[in-house]
C-alpha cells in the first residue's frame, strides 16, 4: 500500500524545504494523503488481529474455523473508534492545506521537474511492492503454508516504507518499516511446532496494525506542529 506524502516533510518536526504558500498547501495535503491510508490500513490490521485474538482464546483456526468465531462488540467499537480518529486527523490536515492558498500556483508548479520525479519513482516503489504481495501469496499457497501468506505480505508492505520515507523525507515511515518488519520476522521464521496459526496471525495483526496506528498519530500532530510554526 504506498502512501502519496510531501518530498518536503523531513524528520517530520518538519522542515520547509521550498518556501511558498503552495508549497506548503501540498505538503499538508501530502500528509494527509498519507495519514487516510494508514489509518484504514491499521484498521484492516488490527480487525484482523482482533479475530485473531478471539481464536487463539477459544483455541481456533483463523484460516478453517470463520463461521465459528464471535468477536465481542465492544472490541470492534474500540477499533472502530481508533480508526475514526486518524481519519478525523487526516480531516483537519486536509483543512490546514486550505490556510496557504490554491495548490496550483505558480509558487507551487515551480518545481515540476520534481514533481515527475516523485511521481515516477512512487510508481516504481509501488509496483515492486505489489509484486512482492503477490509473490509471498504465491509461495505460501504453493508450499502449503498458508499461514505465512499475512506474515509475507505484510513484510513487504512494511518494507515498502523505507523507500517511501527517503523520497518522501517522512522520517516517521522509517519506524513503521523497521518495527513492522520485526514482527514479521519472528512470524515467519518462528517454527509451526512453536507458534501456532492464531498466535502467529494475531502478532503480524496486533504489531503492524499498532505501528501503522501509531505512525499516523504522529504524522496528525507533526502536520498541527508545522501548521502553528508558519504562522
Amino acid at each position: 500500500m504506498a502512501i502519496p506524502s510531501s518530498p518536503s516533510c523531513h524528520n517530520l518536526r518538519i522542515t520547509v524545504t521550498a518556501p511558498g504558500l503552495g508549497h506548503l498547501r501540498y505538503i499538508f495535503s501530502g500528509l494527509a494523503n498519507g495519514i487516510l491510508i494508514l489509518a484504514v490500513c491499521a484498521l484492516v490490521w488490527l480487525t484482523g488481529a482482533i479475530y485473531c485474538a478471539v481464536c487463539a482464546r477459544a483455541g481456533l483456526d483463523p484460516l478453517g474455523d470463520a463461521d465459528r468465531v464471535d468477536i465481542p462488540a465492544a472490541w470492534l467499537v474500540l477499533n472502530l473508534t481508533l480508526g475514526a480518529a486518524l481519519i478525523a486527523g487526516a480531516v483537519k490536515v486536509r483543512r490546514l492545506s486550505r490556510r496557504f492558498g490554491s495548490a496550483k500556483s505558480s509558487e507551487a508548479s515551480a518545481p515540476q521537474e520534481h514533481g515527475r520525479h516523485i511521481k515516477r519513482r512512487f510508481l516504481q516503489i509501488a509496483l515492486a511492492e505489489w509484486t512482492g504481495v503477490a509473490a509471498a501469496t504465491l509461495l505460501g499457497i504453493f508450499f502449503h503454508r498458508q499461514d505465512l501468506v499475512w506474515p509475507g505480505a505484510s513484510l513487504i508492505i512494511c518494507l515498502h516504507f523505507a523507500p517511501l520515507a527517503s523520497l518522501f523525507r517522512v522520517r516517521a515511515y522509517y519506524f513503521l518499516a523497521a518495527v513492522g518488519s520485526v514482527f514479521c520476522l519472528i512470524a515467519l521464521l518462528t517454527p509451526a511446532a512453536s507458534m501456532n496459526t492464531a498466535h502467529r496471525l494475531l502478532l503480524v495483526g496486533a504489531g503492524v496494525g499498532s505501528a501503522m496506528w501509531i505512525t499516523a498519530a504522529y504524522n496528525v500532530l507533526a502536520a498541527h506542529r508545522l501548521a502553528r510554526s508558519t504562522r
